[in-house]
């Protein structure tokens, strides 16, 4: 792939790497804002008189409108500064956490968690898109990783906080807290962020530097084969991850005997310890690039055989008997299911030209967390059709571990970012050719 630099900005690496801090933060809040529904799952539903079922499509609700909202916002950041598109988001954060520290009803709450879920469907894409502005290729996968520790990091701290904030005070409160840290993050965000100089070409022009920039259509970008293998393995990581916000604190208590605090401080450790190997993968993918190994290899099967492992571990899990071994077993499955993230933003972005990259994440990210409308009510009506809670865990999560587990397989078999862009580049000169004969 080639890119470009803008002639009058020097990238700086204090600079990238405080953008990188930034996209941490903002990130950090976004997942802080839906992993606060696990931890308050329990109070929530006794106040509200939920059942599981009830519980599991307030959880839904959340993705009700991500995936559309994604995409729109997706294709404003192609046309205006992500910047402003990530302002506009986190206001929104705030418009939508501060109102459920007052009492409400259950059909406000679903009303809130929509609204919420809209305007943090493009967070993830719009702020890789943001990020790699100042990254070039063979370097992406780390500094992906490194936000994701602002990810991890968030819910380590906010987990223990959040639970403290629930059985001190109540749920509403924790809901009034992180809404305060979205209105403080805002400002800080508008005062430091910068649009960065780097653009990426899917293929060098061959017909002079006034020829336009040759671009594959959408539909080319989202249906090969790469684009549909890194559908796959982040749609089974979202597929967990909305069952960890949603239901994992409960799982902890319900189905395996923890007390709340130390459930809350289990979620903490399943996020610092994907906090600690999201970064370690960044770190050691892009090694294996720069020693000439090739990207399918480097991050496609790094990845992808990660999340396969996970499910396996996952489905194991679910049907030993409560103890160490079992929640060992979660831990380290959970954390190798999530390790594909940074990888694959890095593999969308060799694959895509930054004159569509912000559409293409949105619309990629739009189409993998379809995961997380159906994952927590599917988790629901497990528990509801079950004789008690660890049964209705126990199918839930031996149905998460398959899910995962083809994912990964899915993965291995798909994913060639080299080949998919030679197709793209081959397609793209033809169009170009084809262009520049009509103009003779």
């Amino acid at each position: 792939m080639q890119q470009s630099i803008s002639p009058t900005t020097a990238i700086s690496p204090a600079k990238a790497w405080l953008m990188v801090a930034l996209c941490g933060v903002m990130m950090g809040l976004n997942y802080a804002d839906k992993a606060i529904l696990g931890f308050a799952a329990q109070p929530m539903m006794r106040e509200l008189k939920l059942s599981p079922v009830e519980f599991g499509y307030l959880g839904s609700s959340f993705f009700l409108l991500f995936a559309v909202s994604g995409i729109v916002f997706g294709f404003l950041s192609d046309r205006w500064p992500s910047k402003r598109v990530m302002t506009a988001m986190a206001i929104g954060w705030a418009v939508c956490l501060l109102p459920v520290a007052a009492p409400i009803g259950f059909a406000t709450l679903v009303a809130t968690r929509i609204v919420l879920g809209a305007t943090q469907g493009p967070a993830t894409g719009v702020t890789h898109h943001f990020l790699f502005k100042w990254f070039p290729q063979q370097n992406r996968a780390f500094p992906a990783g490194v936000v994701h520790i602002g990810i991890t990091g968030a819910i380590f701290l906010s987990a223990p906080a959040l639970t403290w904030i629930i059985r001190t005070y109540d749920w509403h409160m924790a809901f009034l807290a992180l809404g305060i840290v979205a209105v403080a993050v805002i400002p800080l965000w508008m005062w430091l962020a910068e649009e960065g100089p780097i653009a990426d070409h899917i293929v060098d022009t061959k017909l002079g530097a006034a020829a336009a920039e040759p671009l594959p259509s959408y539909w080319r970008l989202m249906t090969n084969r790469t684009m549909l293998g890194l559908i796959a393995t982040n749609f089974v990581l979202y597929w967990d991850l909305s069952l960890i916000v949603a239901w994992l604190p409960s799982y902890f208590t319900k189905g395996m005997d923890y007390d709340p605090a130390n459930a809350a401080w289990l979620v903490s450790m399943i996020w610092l310890a994907s906090g600690i190997c999201s970064p370690l993968v960044g770190f050691v993918s892009q090694k294996l690039l720069k020693s000439g190994i090739s990207s399918r290899w480097a991050r496609g099967v790094f990845g992808s055989l990660s999340t396969a492992i996970g499910g396996l571990l996952i489905a194991v899990m679910a049907i030993q008997p409560v103890g160490f071994a079992k929640t060992a077993l979660l831990l380290v499955g959970y954390v190798l299911s999530q390790n594909t993230a940074p990888l694959n933003f890095a593999m969308v972005s060799e694959i895509t030209p930054s004159k569509r990259r912000g559409a293409v994440l949105t619309m990629y990210t739009a189409l993998l967390t379809t995961a997380g409308f159906i994952a927590p009510a599917a988790m629901g009506y497990s528990l509801e059709a079950a004789a008690s809670p660890a049964d209705g865990f126990r199918q839930g999560f031996v149905i998460v571990g398959v899910v995962t587990l083809i994912g990964g397989l899915l993965g291995l078999w798909l994913i060639n970012p080299k080949a998919d862009r030679e197709r793209l580049a081959k397609s793209a000169d033809e169009a170009n050719g084809i262009v520049a004969k009509l103009a003779t």
